[in-house]
């Protein structure tokens, strides 16, 4: 479809207002060699999340901290695509219960949908 075939990514989240405590400023002086300045401002991102963490605030969501529930998805939609009902699927250890294999296949088929394309912007 013409849809498909002209995919944009959707336009960037609204800034973060001042004071959220999961806003962080970063700047870069383009005069300097990048290269030190990406490293230590990947050196801020990872303290960042280690402050919110002991805050006790949820970490920035990234590949990392998703992965197993991204393969869960997909050994989810595998078992669903193969046939297996929602029984074998829980039965398997996909699942802890049915209902939640009601609701895990269909967050990971709104993921097929177009959910995908946030992955991208998850940092590593």
């Amino acid at each position: 479809t013409p849809e498909e075939l002209s995919w944009r990514p959707p336009p960037p989240a609204a800034p973060r207002p001042e004071g959220d405590l999961y806003r962080l400023d970063l700047a870069f002086d383009l005069a300097r060699p990048l290269p030190p300045q990406l490293e230590a401002a990947k050196v801020r991102l990872v303290s960042r999340a280690a402050e919110l963490r002991r805050a006790g605030l949820p970490s920035p969501l990234s590949v990392a901290s998703e992965c197993a529930r991204l393969e869960r998805w997909l050994r989810l939609l595998d078992a669903h695509t193969a046939g297996s009902s929602l029984e074998e699927m829980s039965g398997s250890g996909l699942c802890d219960d049915q209902e939640s294999c009601v609701l895990n296949l269909a967050e990971a088929q709104a993921m097929c949908r177009k959910g995908y394309r946030d992955i991208l912007r998850l940092s590593a």
